[in-house]
């Protein structure tokens, strides 16, 4: 993501300039394993690996257990050992929040087997890894949190502090005030390196560690990236023993949160520093549309790498020949959610600087490329429905993508991102429908979208309800919140459906939209509905897209506000948005924010 570090990009460069150094067009998932430094992260607590011990130190001490539940047993949840390295890596290599779990609790790090999933109701799915049950020291639960998605050295200090003082963003030895300075005022400064070395020397030892490490940080926020890179290398040698050090090679190999954008040193609002049942999900009203916006746009700026991409994204289910496309795809939907936006022109423009070639892109995998060429053309449009002149070229650069989309169209009329499928042959046509309305019309489009229409109405129900795979008109209404909005705008947009289905569609997606809620932090299919994390944004994107469509009246007035109450009651601690871990916080961010300009622009 922001740091495109040695790692992700030597994968970028090795798929966008197509080697054989993996098969192309294949699904091979190559994940890396951390180097045994960077596997050490967290190993500064003093965790227990089981509960009978735990609970025999509790008894001795009278101090309450801090279970991490890192997995259940029987969890289907991909991409687990991230997740837990993002935990190892973030709360539990602080030094403050080593001290305080080393000092005021009984740590256990254990996974939950099916014996202790039953006794502490910890059912998959509905308890959602990462997760900490605080229990008494005889093993009854005392409180517990899930869900947890942005690892915040402040949140969590203030969770479990038994002896609660003062909060901070940056808990610690070193202060607010001298984070701050580490973190922000030197690595912004003109003499950035000469500032840090002579405001380093005035520190002790043990305090020089984290003060190097919030240097790092601030350097890889202003995109400085080799120079943040430099200095995390050298903390590997400097301080080779300290909990940072472990955490300092994690980040360098591409696996930490902060790098991923999971770890935030945002100032968190009083009411969002509370506990709540929702992990890391802020209470209800802690944030308004501009504050959102606001933190949204300034953590997209942070986030976005110095060539203009964002590559926090993991999201590899089309094989790790893929990624080059997912980058693309997240990078034009960060960039669509940037139009307009005040202080966002730098961002935006370094991110169409990146998009403007294909050279970015694995064309020699299908997997996801209908993506890069699909959410392109939807930012070039907004950018031309934009009052005043276009930015230079865009016209041309959406041409191209429209004959990249309809290159992608099977025989049968379909296209598909791993798989042919009725929402990416929607959303195919409703960019079509997009680049028309800007004078970017293909040769024999309606030829086209006649096609694409027959598989889209032969996986339509009745009742309006669209198959997860292509040909099934039985689907039942309860498995297509996401699917239902998008398949019925398209056919609303290009004459096939009407006002009265279109309304249907909305309502049906808001009456139904409790597993895809209970879905949204999951990074796997949840259910016979086949929900997932991954899904949510796509979903509400498209339900807002159906929203803003309706006849004007009280169903559109009470919709608007409903979505963007819905919306409104999803940032992040921080302010900003999330899909899962594997999309990344940057793309829950950029589509947010799409659906909240939406919503406002149509109101």
């Amino acid at each position: 993501m922001n740091s495109c570090t040695p790692l992700l990009l030597l994968s970028a460069l090795l798929f966008a300039n197509g080697t054989d150094a993996v098969a192309q067009n294949s699904t091979e998932k190559i994940r890396e394993t951390p180097s045994t430094l960077a596997q050490s992260v967290g190993s500064g607590v003093e965790w227990r690996t089981d509960l009978s011990t735990a609970i025999e130190d509790a008894k001795k001490s009278k101090k309450p257990i801090f279970w991490y539940v890192h997995t259940l047993e029987g969890s289907f949840m991909d991409r687990q050992p991230e997740v837990d390295r993002y935990m190892m890596g973030g709360p539990f290599s602080w030094p403050a929040m080593v001290q305080l779990l080393n000092e005021d609790y009984i740590p256990l790090r254990l996974a939950a087997d099916r014996k202790l999933c039953k006794k502490y109701d910890l059912a998959p799915v509905q308890f959602i890894e990462p997760g900490i049950l605080v229990l008494s020291s005889s093993g009854k639960e005392q409180s517990r949190l899930d869900r947890i998605t942005t690892m915040h050295p402040g949140w969590f200090q203030t969770q479990f502090n038994l002896h609660l003082g003062e909060v901070s963003n940056f808990p610690g030895s070193l202060g607010e005030e001298r984070c701050l300075q580490f973190y922000q005022e030197i690595p912004a400064s003109e003499t950035s390196q000469e500032s840090f070395s002579k405001a380093l020397a005035e520190l002790d030892s043990t305090h020089q560690a984290e003060a190097t490490w919030l240097y790092a940080a601030g350097l890889h926020d202003l995109r400085k990236e080799l120079a943040a890179q430099e200095v995390l290398k050298g903390m590997l040698n400097q301080f080779q023993h300290h909990p940072l050090a472990a955490k300092a090679a994690l980040e360098l190999e591409g696996q930490g949160p902060y790098w991923r954008g999971f770890e935030s040193y945002d100032a968190i609002p009083l009411e969002a520093l509370a506990a709540n049942n929702s992990g890391t999900l802020a209470p209800a009203g802690a944030f308004s549309v501009k504050g959102v916006e606001e933190r949204s746009v300034a953590f997209l700026a942070r986030t976005q790498s110095e060539d203009g991409a964002w590559r926090d994204s993991i999201y590899d289910f089309g094989g790790t020949d893929s990624m080059p496309n997912v980058y693309a795809a997240v990078t034009a939907i960060n960039a669509r959610a940037l139009v307009g936006k005040a202080n966002a022109s730098e961002t935006l423009n370094r991110a169409l600087k990146y998009l403007a070639s294909d050279d970015i892109l694995n064309l020699e995998d299908q997997d996801e490329l209908i993506w890069a060429y699909l959410y392109r053309i939807r930012l070039y449009c907004a950018i031309l429905e934009q009052k005043g002149p276009p930015a230079e070229g865009i016209d041309k650069l959406l041409k191209h993508n429209v004959s990249g989309l309809v290159a992608m169209q099977a025989k049968n009329g379909s296209w598909s991102h791993e798989y042919q499928n009725p929402f990416v042959t929607a959303s195919c046509l409703i960019a079509l429908f997009d680049a028309s309305g800007n004078r970017a019309d293909p040769e024999n489009l309606e030829g086209i979208v006649k096609s694409a229409l027959i598989p889209l109405e032969n996986s339509r129900s009745k009742k309006g309800a669209y198959s997860y795979n292509l040909g099934n008109s039985s689907s039942p209404l309860a498995g297509s919140v996401g699917r239902t909005p998008v398949g019925e705008l398209a056919r609303y947009f290009w004459g096939v459906s009407n006002k009265k289905d279109l309304s249907n569609a909305v309502s049906n997606s808001f009456r139904e939209q409790e597993p895809l809620f209970l879905a949204r932090k999951y990074d796997d299919h949840t259910d016979m509905h086949a929900y997932g994390g991954f899904f949510f944004w796509y979903s509400m994107l498209g339900r807002t897209e159906a929203i803003v469509e309706l006849p004007k009246g009280k169903q559109r007035e009470q919709a608007i506000a409903q979505q963007q109450e819905l919306i409104l009651a999803l940032p992040e601690i921080d302010g900003v948005f999330i899909d899962s871990h594997e999309l990344g916080r940057s793309y829950g961010t950029g589509m947010a924010l799409w659906c909240l300009d939406l919503l406002a622009e149509k109101d």
